[in-house]
């Protein structure tokens, strides 16, 4: 099975990485996906400055002055990625999958979905502020999502520099997450989300 080193040492020699499928790896932590994205010796190098734990890592990023601190510390990681599958994952957690937003603004298509100890809210939020170009996101079987933040992420285009005409995203996989969504998400997304092309939503029971 592959292991949080395996994905450091992927960070450290295939920087032009743009896809990425471990799907089913289930051994995998935060530890190795944070270690892919933002690159071990540039993390442990952020952390040791602020006194902070690597679960701390994306609070730390969100700073702008964190960031620049992370891009000027020599170091490798996976920063062009366009196509992540993380599906099945169990053994991951928030952390990694908000850095791998956050550090990858080009990331067009994710697949989250299984990963029980993911909140679905959580990279929803990371996905509006960071991955403006986001097209196809799968987050079904994993944590419930609720309306403020399938609205937020149907708006999130207006946060590009400069603002987009509208949401890109084509591909939305909502599926057993949704029991608390309402008609106000399905509203938000047939306003913003014009090239919405396929929408899982099994298991919306509050939906009218």
């Amino acid at each position: 099975d592959i292991t949080d080193q395996s994905l450091i040492s992927l960070g450290r020699g295939c920087v032009r990485l743009k896809l990425l499928d471990i799907s089913l790896c289930v051994s995998l932590t935060d530890k190795g996906l944070i270690g892919l994205v933002a690159g071990q010796h540039r993390v442990s190098a952020l952390l040791a400055s602020s006194n902070h734990s690597l679960a701390d890592c994306y609070e730390l990023i969100r700073e702008k002055q964190a960031r620049d601190r992370l891009t000027r510390v020599s170091g490798y990681g996976c920063n062009r990625l366009v196509d992540v599958n993380i599906s099945g994952c169990f053994g991951l957690r928030d952390d990694g999958v908000l850095l791998l937003c956050a550090l990858n603004p080009n990331l067009s298509a994710l697949n989250a979905s299984k990963c029980p100890a993911i909140s679905s809210n959580r990279v929803l939020s990371a996905i509006t502020h960071y991955c403006f170009n986001m097209q196809r996101l799968d987050l079904s079987f994993g944590q419930q999502v609720s309306d403020a933040y399938v609205k937020a992420f149907a708006k999130g285009y207006k946060r590009a520099n400069p603002p987009l005409p509208f949401a890109p995203i084509r591909t939305l996989g909502l599926g057993q997450v949704c029991a608390e969504l309402t008609d106000q998400s399905l509203i938000a997304l047939t306003r913003h989300c014009p090239a919405l092309e396929e929408l899982y939503l099994s298991g919306a029971v509050e939906l009218n």
